[in-house]
């Protein structure tokens, strides 16, 4: 029974990844992230769409998890340095971050990145989180409220993995005072 109630949010996971790509190349090159703009020092707009993809799909892999409450794997993609700073286990790792109750679907707003050596770029996402629209009745749907939600992804691409850190948007809230 809860394999398959894991069957089917992995089958979810798929089909809006699906969504998102037919979106993607339906509508073409179109997109909310305007030309490069400096925000701060080292830190830009991030303006290719593939690497805006890239990074999505890693908070969306992120969410998934929150959503299991899958603790092992959380862990395993919180950033070494975040975890370490904040003494976090697998006993107090709620404390820190905040799961779901129910599937939630993310949408990347706005994406920054700073490059923080070689082969590392650290960016900086704002966007919003809804509950899986694709489960939502149409009533449902037209009293679902989005909440804003910001991350900072790492990318490591000696290594090709990646790392998240949970993120209070100060960057984008600077931006919004500006």
């Amino acid at each position: 029974m809860i394999g398959d109630k894991k069957k089917d949010i992995i089958l979810v996971i798929i089909i809006i990844v699906i969504i998102l790509l037919i979106g993607y190349f339906s509508w073409g090159k179109k997109s909310t992230v305007p030309n490069t703009i400096v925000v701060a020092d080292n830190v830009y707009m991030v303006t290719d769409h593939n690497r805006f993809f890239t990074v999505t799909s890693c908070i969306s892999k992120y969410l998934s998890y929150l959503t299991m409450h899958d603790t092992q794997n959380i862990l395993l993609l919180l950033d070494d340095d975040y975890k370490n700073e904040n003494n976090i286990t697998s006993d107090n790792l709620y404390d820190y971050i905040n799961a779901f109750d129910e599937e939630q679907e993310f949408t990347a707003k706005k994406m920054y990145q700073e490059t923080v050596n070689d082969h590392i770029i650290k960016y900086y996402v704002s966007g919003i989180l809804q509950p899986n629209l694709l489960l939502s009745t149409p009533e449902e749907y037209a009293t679902i409220d989005s909440t804003p939600f910001y991350i900072i992804v790492n990318l490591d691409f000696q290594r090709q993995v990646f790392s998240i850190v949970p993120y209070d948007g100060k960057l984008f809230h600077k931006e919004e005072t500006s």
